[in-house]
């Protein structure tokens, strides 16, 4: 008996299916675009909850499905509604999302200018932020700083928390970190390119947003009991600084 074969587009036309040609440009295009994230550069970045991941948890519980980013200057991401979590920095195989907020005055590293809260380093090229800063937070030292105060707190317990129609998308406290001079210096080097993205989503009014500042900022490296690394981003200098007598700027980051 032989077998009767059917082409594909025979078979969806007569089920009443859709058939579509997808010409050499149409296709190019949508490869580019499915591609482009995987450039290094800056983008919009929000937790996605389409149902199939996470749908609770605690406020320390990263709920949604995945984390998705589009290219800052075209993205609706934060544009046409208020669900933006982040500036996403894509560096080869890292991704470093930065809060859209920040504390509106300077704050100190730390509660105490004489103790070491995780370990101290002279390596300003390290992206181990978030084993550093629950480090600190764990130490005796520093585990009760209150986050209205004090820097390293302050990023330990900042959160994102939305809703996409009954649907909550979160990135839970201690998913963020103070940033490490690595990560600072990622920012320094974007920095133009990141206020722009920034400024794009504040002038669409969705969302609370505040630019970077041409100053310095503290990262969670510690360079002794008494100080911790900071970056200037006016000049991109790099000082080790008091912990409690020095109030600078604070803006926490997480992996995406």
């Amino acid at each position: 008996m032989a077998i009767k074969t059917k082409r594909m587009s025979d078979w969806l036309s007569q089920n009443g299916e859709a058939i579509t040609n997808a010409s050499k440009a149409s296709m190019i295009k949508c490869l580019n675009q499915d591609l482009r994230p995987l450039q290094d550069g800056v983008y919009i970045g929000k937790m996605q909850n389409d149902g199939w991941g996470t749908q609770s948890g605690d406020d320390y519980a990263n709920i949604g499905s995945y984390m998705r980013c589009e290219p800052w200057q075209t993205t609706g991401i934060g544009i046409s509604s208020g669900d933006a979590d982040a500036i996403v920095i894509q560096f080869g195989g890292y991704r470093l999302g930065i809060a859209l907020t920040e504390p509106s005055a300077a704050m100190s590293w730390g509660s105490s200018q004489s103790a070491v809260g995780y370990q101290t380093t002279g390596d300003l090229n390290t992206f181990d932020g978030k084993t550093r800063t629950a480090g600190v937070m764990a130490s005796s030292t520093f585990k009760n700083d209150n986050p209205a105060t004090y820097a390293v707190a302050y990023c330990y317990n900042y959160m994102t928390k939305r809703t996409e129609g009954s649907k909550i998308c979160q990135i839970g406290k201690h998913n963020w970190w103070l940033p490490t001079m690595g990560d600072l210096s990622l920012i320094h080097q974007h920095f133009e390119t990141i206020n722009l993205a920034l400024q794009r989503i504040k002038d669409a009014g969705k969302q609370s947003v505040d630019l970077l500042q041409r100053a310095s900022y503290w990262s969670c490296c510690e360079s002794s009991g008494a100080s911790a690394w900071r970056l200037i981003f006016g000049s991109g200098l790099q000082y080790g600084s008091g912990k409690v007598d020095l109030k600078l700027r604070v803006r926490p980051v997480t992996a995406f």
